[in-house]
């Protein structure tokens, strides 16, 4: 089969990091996939080894690019044709419209976003979301809020959970982490810095839980934060005004999972969230996690974290119950990993995308 994706880029975000994933397991099945990048400046991660094709557009609405992405649709002639991310959305719908009626297929990986993030843009979208054939969204939950507040069809919705490559993940030996020596808790904060993270609340979590006691010990705690972005001048003052010195922010990093092996647990603290990729890299490497109750993290994790209200006292609760405790923690981390590979292998989120797709095939 032939699959076109569309997204606005390929960066270190998590909808690019599941389409990164999605069409390495599409291609290692025997696809050919290539991805289209329509960003105005569109940034590229190193090493993907994929066909990867760009339409570098203006800013503001660029019919010009509208037309270049048509042409390179008909020239690769793709069977079906998958859209992410707002921008993959608007061009890829246009040119497909345009001219082709080759099945497109659109993710809507914020589904749970306020409708402040897109403003005005929201009617729009919608607009466009609706001549989709089919709309992917990841949970059965987020089902009805795209009837009621994007107007899609109900029979034009499928569910697929994201997925992440668990054959390759290697699982983490807990008996490595050994605190007993000195060494600190790590707890491990991964997203860019822009508001919907709630990094503040991250930070005022780390001012209230500085040590944990072990016995005639107090064992120090250092919260890391890996990601970038508008938010970190103000999350540097905020550190500094607070005088917490337990915190450092490790700034852009391309590879999570070699953090989440030297992690105790993940801590999320986001007002609103779709269902993270990090979550599920935390889940694979058998990372417990705490986190606010907002978007599928709730769904996603189950039984194998602690969902804690958004406020610093129930999370620094739960962040010390779980650092004074190794045998709950690693309890938790082991139903995490069981958890991740039997529900979000992107082996088998890989299939149910092709079932999806023969079924839009079929005359």
């Amino acid at each position: 089969m032939k699959v076109a994706h569309v997204i606005q880029d390929l960066n270190l975000g998590g909808a690019e990091s599941f389409v990164i994933d999605l069409a390495r397991e599409q291609q290692r099945c025997g696809d050919d996939v290539e991805i289209i990048v329509a960003g105005q400046r569109p940034k590229i991660r190193p090493g993907i080894e994929l066909a990867i094709k760009e339409i570098h557009r203006r800013r503001g609405p660029d019919v010009a690019a509208i037309i270049r992405l048509r042409s390179l649709l008909n020239a690769s002639n793709p069977e079906v044709v998958h859209l992410h991310t707002a921008p993959g959305l608007v061009y890829g719908i246009l040119a497909t419209r345009l001219q082709s009626r080759r099945p497109v297929v659109f993710t809507e990986h914020a589904s749970t976003s306020p409708d402040a993030l897109y403003g005005r843009r929201k009617g729009v979208l919608d607009l466009l979301a609706r001549q989709a054939d089919a709309v992917v969204t990841f949970d059965s939950s987020l089902v009805d809020h795209l009837v009621k507040s994007s107007e899609i069809r109900r029979s034009r919705i499928t569910v697929i959970a994201n997925g992440i490559p668990i054959a390759l993940e290697s699982e983490r030996n807990d008996t490595e982490i050994d605190h007993s020596t000195g060494d600190p808790f790590v707890v491990l904060g991964i997203g860019g810095l822009r508001p919907q993270k709630n990094y503040e609340l991250f930070i005022e979590v780390a001012s209230r839980v500085t040590a944990i006691r072990d016995g005639s010990t107090d064992i120090p705690v250092e919260f890391r934060i890996a990601g970038d972005g508008s938010e970190r001048p103000r999350l540097e003052s905020a550190i500094a005004s607070k005088g917490v010195d337990n915190v450092r922010l490790l700034g852009s990093v391309t590879d999570a999972r070699n953090l989440l092996r030297t992690a105790d647990l993940l801590l999320n603290t986001s007002t609103w969230e779709g269902m993270p990729i990090s979550m599920l890299e935390a889940m694979a490497q058998g990372v417990p996690i705490v986190a606010t109750p907002t978007g599928s993290v709730e769904a996603m994790v189950g039984p194998a974290g602690l969902i804690c209200e958004p406020d610093a006292a129930s999370l620094a609760a739960a962040v010390t119950r779980l650092l004074g405790d190794p045998r709950w923690r690693n309890l938790l981390g082991q139903m995490a990993r069981k958890r991740a590979t039997d529900l979000f292998d992107i082996r088998l989120v890989a299939e149910k995308h092709r079932e999806l797709y023969e079924s839009l095939l079929t005359p």
